[in-house]
Formats: structure tokens, C-alpha cells, sequence
């Protein structure tokens, strides 16, 4: 197998194992922007019935993730925090948007929003700093 670092930003993240067993697809990635889907299953649930926060913090990791690599040398988080708005409901699809706020050499910010694919519920909101290896 090719060291990673060497793979394109797509294939790496293509790669992700975690991401990949969520259910979460990308739908969109250019530099400092991504977007993902993902239809909530039992799986992603709580025992409230609702979706799970650790999904949603992962939908937006994963989305963070592709934005802030999408420029090509890897990308790794430094922080990631998340607000929980409104629960998503078994069976909606949720789309997650990461956008670049700042980027430098070594560090870059990027905000990232989970919503309702309607649009019109805003289920969570993340910020998150990765650190750029050159």
C-alpha cells in the first residue's frame, strides 16, 4: 500500500474507515470547502431516539477534515467544538457544510454547519483549527 501522505486528498479520505462505517458520503470538496451527506439510521441514534451527538461531531470532523485537506499536504485537527442546536430525526438527511475562515503555513480555521437537508433547521454547529504539515 502507498504511504498515505503521498495519496491525493480525495483517496485518503476515501480511506477513512470510521467515516466510511457512519455512512457519511462527500459530496462536495475544494480547496477550503466540503460537503457531506448523511441519512440518519438506527445506528446514529440515542437512547432518546435521537441522533446521537458522537454522530453528528463525526459528520462534521469528517467534513472539517476534508475541507482543511483539500488543498493537498495533510491537515490534522487541533481542536474541534461542536454546539448541538436541534435533534435530527431518524430517517432525515443531514448535509454538513466546512468552510475555510483563515488559513496559514502551519494552521487554518474552518467553521462547519449541520442541517436538515431542507436547509431550513440548523441541527448543530462546529469550529474547529488543524495543523498544516508542509
Amino acid at each position: 500500500m502507498a504511504d498515505s501522505q503521498m495519496l491525493p486528498p480525495e483517496q485518503r479520505l476515501a480511506n477513512d474507515k470510521f467515516a466510511r462505517e457512519t455512512g457519511i458520503t462527500i459530496l462536495k470538496m475544494e480547496p477550503g470547502y466540503a460537503e457531506t451527506e448523511m441519512t440518519l439510521e438506527e445506528r446514529h441514534m440515542n437512547g432518546e431516539g435521537v441522533a446521537h451527538g458522537g454522530a453528528l461531531f463525526t459528520m462534521a470532523d469528517y467534513t472539517f477534515a476534508a475541507a482543511s485537506n483539500s488543498y493537498g499536504p495533510r491537515a490534522v485537527s487541533m481542536d474541534g467544538y461542536i454546539q448541538y442546536h436541534k435533534p435530527g430525526f431518524l430517517g432525515h438527511t443531514l448535509i454538513a457544510i466546512a468552510k475555510e475562515v483563515s488559513r496559514g503555513k502551519t494552521v487554518g480555521r474552518y467553521t462547519i454547519e449541520i442541517r436538515d437537508k431542507d436547509g431550513d433547521t440548523l441541527i448543530a454547529t462546529m469550529s474547529g483549527t488543524v495543523f498544516i504539515k508542509n
